[in-house]
Formats: structure tokens, sequence, C-alpha cells
């Protein structure tokens, strides 16, 4: 027999019966493969072994992140490279850990609070859609609906202590209920004669899924979790043709999520990993649960990198394998984007739903070192410092010796053993019977090393002590304080800007699933039918409609708060286009007191009467009835005692008699009108003949000449002193 086939070998000079075309032969024609299925199954193949090749060369990155998640916590492992800690479980060893304070204070920078996300209309007949769709974003990334401010105050974490790199799934999840339902569309018929069909059973009808409840979630990835091309060099990993993770899930979610039969659920794997396999550190967490766990992978991939007959750049296919299970469980388009035919586009999200986040490049590498890794060189000399010093004082326990030829002899059992308190007998002067043993000092040279280390470390991580919260030790002038905080804020910024980036396209992605999938639950009917008015979400892509713009990542405190309304009432209040109450009330709410209780609605102010100037010329205007009512009405005509005064001054100026100086009616030294009670004369005044007021000094009148200036201003010590 022929090793190579199970036929029996054919004798010479026989030609055998050829293999192929078998089929022809007995009347049968062989199906030829479908190129798409070929297709399909080379996808398939290309991306499974991509996987496990990311899968494998992130294990080399392993030991490094759980190495730096273990030194934050301040729990050095046996391969701590110092060799100096021998028992790391020691209660009495003194271990510098930078890595702590340093991670907590630039987390804190980058990202404090959960931002407000602001949406600008790029077309202007979509902007009545604006305020609705973004008070429905902001309601999701809520710690009510999707709490992304956990998801990225953990990413962070991830990137700047142990990994240098963070992911956030977005995603969106339903369960559904069979339903029956017309096939055909029913719209046009009376609803008698459609409920006369539905009773005689005579309308077709067909079963179709319904949506009982569903959520959109923003979930952290571990770094061990993450799945990335192994090539890939760039920092921007939308440009990266596929974007995976590794699942864990459990039965019960697998079988509802990918619709898994009996015999599937029995066929997967649920081993536990093991430690080497994740970044926990707890050495007592038991991680083995009663229920199913299913693991696999999952991958999210641009169809035109693979697909030649791919017409357009925006579609997203998903394949889904798991552990037990040779072929995907799931390979199709991914459900977080629609293809509109009206439209010929892509709706929902055009980016991929892993968002990756990094905040610093090396390069070609898309993987950078955290800034833990970065200062791990200056934080082993910090501690191997300190390890060597506690050692020192370790070995220099204070010592006494005492002079056996100057004490009693009875007293040498007692001096050793440390009991003598009291007097001790000694022979001659006992300033030498007792003394300290000399103790090896630490060297003062190492403790400059040690700040040379520390100054190192705060430069790799880009802050001192004055972004720590903390003075700096040295004294320095407000220009040289500036310039070193306008350096920090450089670089500063331009991470925070990585960060806003990440948040906005986990943003996007989010803003895509809403579109297609949200019944927006927290919008009124009158706000829906509003923005449904203006933006049709089953056939615009919201990138085409709005643009998302970040409020801040930024804590803000409340005096900045109440700063920022007041001056924004200032400038708006008055134009009539805002809305003042609510901003009243937030200012209310921010001094601590309760709106409800001191913020009213405003009471109409009267009406006040209009304003009107006259001016009158000659005495023909005042031969007018209209201009003296007018004079009289406003309480402007003379009365008839100051006409008899004009009229007495005129007659003398015309016979020359001289005039004394005009007095005015109501003043000391003038009688008051008739019906006005007298004035009195100005206390310690004596009414004067010269005085235009009766008792008040003449213009230019000294009334303190007793008083002098100085000769000049004293400007020294010495005018003062000498008199000068």
């Amino acid at each position: 027999m022929d090793l190579t086939t199970s036929q029996p070998a054919m004798p010479e000079g026989v030609n055998p019966m050829p293999t192929s075309g078998m089929g022809d032969l007995y009347g049968i024609k062989e199906k030829a493969e479908d190129p798409k299925d070929k297709l399909t199954r080379d996808i398939e193949k290309h991306f499974k072994s991509q996987a496990e090749l990311a899968d494998r060369n992130k294990k080399d990155y392993h030991y490094i992140w759980k190495r730096n998640v273990q030194l934050r916590q301040g729990n050095p492992n046996d391969s701590y490279t110092s060799q100096v800690v021998q028992n790391a479980d020691d209660d009495y060893q003194s271990e510098l850990n930078p890595d702590w304070y340093l991670t907590k204070s630039k987390v804190a920078d980058l990202f404090s609070q959960t931002p407000g996300v602001q949406l600008e209309h790029i077309n202007v007949k979509f902007s009545p859609a604006v305020g609705p769709f973004a008070k429905s974003i902001n309601y999701e990334l809520g710690e009510k609906r999707c709490h992304i401010g956990a998801a990225m105050y953990e990413v962070l974490n991830d990137v700047v202590n142990a990994s240098g790199i963070g992911a956030i799934h977005v995603g969106y999840a339903a369960r559904f209920q069979d339903k029956e339902v017309p096939r055909a569309d029913t719209a046009m018929l009376p609803p008698e004669v459609k409920e006369q069909m539905l009773k005689a059973g005579t309308l077709p009808m067909e079963t179709v899924p319904e949506v009982v409840d569903y959520r959109f979630f923003t979930r952290r990835l571990s770094p061990d979790d993450i799945l990335w091309p192994a090539g890939f060099t760039s920092s921007d990993f939308d440009l990266a043709p596929w974007l995976g993770e590794k699942i864990k899930t459990s039965g019960p979610e697998a079988k509802a999520e990918w619709k898994l039969s009996d015999e599937d659920m029995e066929r997967l794997n649920s081993d536990e990993p093991s430690k080497d396999e994740t970044l926990n550190t707890n050495k007592e967490a038991n991680t083995k649960s009663e229920m199913k766990i299913v693991r696999g992978k999952r991958i999210f991939y641009w169809r035109y990198r693979v697909d030649p007959d791919c017409l357009y750049f925006n579609e997203i296919w998903e394949i889904v394998w798991l552990d037990g299970i040779d072929k995907p469980v799931y390979h199709d388009k991914w459900k977080g984007q629609k293809f509109d035919e009206q439209a010929k586009k892509y709706i929902g999200s055009c980016k991929l739903p892993i968002r990756i986040c990094t905040i610093t490049y090396i390069t070609d590498n898309a993987v950078p070192p955290s800034d833990t890794q970065a200062g791990r060189p200056q934080v082993n000399d910090l501690r191997r410092s300190r390890s060597q010093l506690m050692q020192n004082r370790a070995y220099s326990t204070p010592l006494r010796w005492f002079n056996t030829d100057k004490s009693d002899p009875t007293m040498h059992s007692l001096l050793m053993r440390g009991q003598v308190q009291g007097m001790i007998p000694v022979q001659g002067d006992g300033q030498k019977v007792i003394g300290e043993v000399a103790r090896a000092s630490y060297p003062a040279e190492d403790t400059a090393f040690d700040k040379m280390s520390m100054d190192d470390l705060m430069r790799t991580w880009g802050r001192g002590p004055n972004q720590l919260g903390q003075l700096a030790s040295h004294e320095t002038t407000k220009g040289e304080a500036e310039l070193a905080q306008g350096g920090f804020n450089s670089v500063a910024t331009q991470e925070r800007g990585r960060v806003t980036a990440f948040f906005l396209g986990t943003v996007e992605v989010l803003a895509g699933l809403m579109a297609l999938y949200s019944d927006f639950p927290n919008l009124s009917d009158q706000e829906r039918q509003v923005m449904r008015q203006a933006w049709d979400n089953t056939h615009i892509l919201h990138d085409l409609a709005f643009s998302i713009l970040p409020d801040s990542q930024i804590a803000v405190d409340t005096q900045t708060q109440i700063k920022r309304i007041t001056q924004y009432l200032n400038i708006t209040a008055k134009s009539g286009f805002v809305q003042v109450k609510p901003l009243i009330v937030k200012l209310t709410e921010l001094h601590g007191l309760d709106p409800s209780e001191y913020v009213t609605d405003p009471k109409p102010h009267p009406a006040k009467p209009a304003s009107m100037s006259f001016s009158f010329k000659g005495k023909d205007d005042l031969n007018n009835p209209m201009v003296v009512a007018l004079l009289a009405r406003n309480q402007q005509l003379p009365s008839p005692e100051e006409i008899d005064l004009a009229k007495e001054i005129i007659l003398k100026l015309q016979m020359g008699v001289p005039m004394k100086p005009p007095q005015k009616p109501g003043m000391p030294g003038q009688p008051p009108r008739p019906g006005m009670p007298p004035m009195p004369a100005r206390p310690g005044l004596p009414p004067g003949p010269s005085s235009p007021i009766g008792g008040g000094p003449r213009p230019g009148q000294d009334m303190m000449p007793q008083w002098a200036l100085a000769n000049k201003v004293a400007k020294r010590t010495r005018d003062v002193t000498t008199g000068a």
C-alpha cells in the first residue's frame, strides 16, 4: 500500500484514474467555492493570527506594567534591582514612594472633573437641534448613565503610572423580545378594517425583535486586555487597521449577545487566567466564580483594508472569537453604524469604538513608557539610598563603655546589664569612668546625591514643588516663578490637549450610537420635536451637523464660577436675549443659599412720565397762557413777594439809588417768607454786614489766621529731627 494515499498502488504501465473531475464521471458537477466565502475565511484567518501575535507581543510589556503598579503601592517584588531590601514586608524599613503622590498630582492636573460638552452647528439649518442634543449627550455622560468620569479616571492612572496607554470601549447593549407585526404596510388601512383582518387571521404577520431595554456604556479596558497591531507605529490609533480587546463576560451575557446554542455553551472554555496574566497585585484574590466565565477576543477593523470591493472608507466590521470554539461566533458589520440608502453614506459612528489614549510619543513606538517607568532609575536610586540610611541607623545603635579600673567591681555586672540608675561608686574622677562609643555617621555626600536624584526625578515628570502644592526650598523672584510656571503650563497644556482629544473621540462615538438608538428620555416632547424637525438623525450623520467642543476638564472652584457667571450677567443681562433667572438661581446656589427662599420673580417697575424740556425767550413768551401754565405746574412761577421785590429793584436802578448785595430768601439775616418759620443764625458766628449769607465768610477771607503752612514737606528723617 502507498503511504501517501488510501488507493492501492497501480501496476507499471497503467495510467492512474484522475482524481479531479470525478464528479463529472458520475454526472455530478462539483460546486465551485463562493469567492465571498473564501474572502471571509481568509479575513478571519488573517485577523485571528494578528490578534494572537498582538497578544504575544503584549506579554513583553506585562512584567514592566505590573512592576510599576507594585512599586506605586510600595510593595517591591523579589526582582527589585537594588538588592538591598531583603524583606519587602519588614515594618521597620523606610521605603520611599514618590510614584504615589506624583501619579495623584499629574492625574489631577490632566483630568479632575467630568467636563460638559458643547455643540456647535456646522450648518445654520441644524442650529435648533444643538441645544436638545447637547443636553442629551451630557445626560448620558453623567453618573446615572454611562459615568464616563470613572472610566477616564481609571484610564489616566493606567497612562501615567502603569502602562503609558489606556483604552475605553464605547458600546450599546439592548434586550429584545419577539413581537408579531403585519408583514405589509397597514398605514393606509382604516382602523376598523385592520382590526377585522386581525381577528379573521387574514392579515399576514411576521415576528420581529422588539427592544425592551437598552443602555450605552463606556467601559475602561485593562492594559493587559488591549489588542493593537504589532507593527503599528503612529500615535493616532484611528489610523490603525484594526483594534481589539480580550473578552471576559458571563455565560448568560455571551449567550444572549451572540445567540449561542446549548452545544456552543458546552464547548466554551472557562479556565481562569493565572496571576501572571493580569495586573492584579492582590495575592489573596480569588477570581473563581460558580457562574461560567466566557473568554475570547474581539476586534473591529476597517473593511476597505482587506476587501478590494469595499466602496466606503467608514465601513467598520466586527469579529468575535470565544475560547473553545474554532470559528468566529460573530463576523458582520458593526452595529454602531448603518448604511443609509438615501444619503449613500454611513450614519451613526464612523470611528472605532475602542478609544486609545497616550500622552507621549517615541519615534516608531506606538506604546510609550509611562511617567512612572521613565522615572524608575531615579526612584531606584532614592529607594536604595533610603534603605542604606536605615541600615546605617540599625548598625549605629548607641553603646556605652566603663573603666573597670576606676569603678567598683561589685557594680560591673549591673553596668553591663544596664540596671544602674542611681549613684555609682568610683575611684578618682568620675568623668572618665563611663563614656559613649563613637558611632558611624551617615556620609553627608549621600544626602547631596539624594537631592540630585530627586531633582532629576522632578524633571522627568515635568513638575516641581509648586505644582505639588508645596513651597520651593529656595527663594525665587516673582519673574523666575512665572517663567517656571509658564514652562510647566506649556507641557501641561499639550498633555491636556491629548486627553481632551481622547475624551472628545469617546463622546463622538457615543453621539453616533445615540443618533441611531437613543429615544432621548431626558427631553420633553417639545424639545424632541424641535430637534427632529431640524435634524433627521436617521439620514444625516451627526458629524455633518455638529462639532463637539469640551467645556473644561480642570476643576473650577466656587469663587471662579461665581466670577464667570457674574461677568456673563454683566455682559448679556441687558441685551434681552438671555434668561436671567436661571443664572441668578445658580449664583444663589453657589453662595450656599436656597433659591426657593431668596429668588423671586421681579415686580414690574411703574411707568415713568415722559421727560420734556422747554426754552422761553422774551416777554412775549411770558404773556402766553400755555407758558405760564407749564411754569405753574412745575412750580417755577415767582411768588408775589419776589415780583414786588423785582419791581422795587428796577425802580431804584432807574432812580440811581445804590443797591445792597442780593440775599436769597430763607437765609439768615433776611426776613422769612410769609408762613415760613424764622431761620436761626449760624451758631458761633455773629452776623456781619458784608457776609453774603449773614454770618459766613466772604470769598477769600481767612477764617484761621493763626494757622500757617509748613515751610516745606518733610521727606527725610533729619528734616523731622532737626526741625529744618
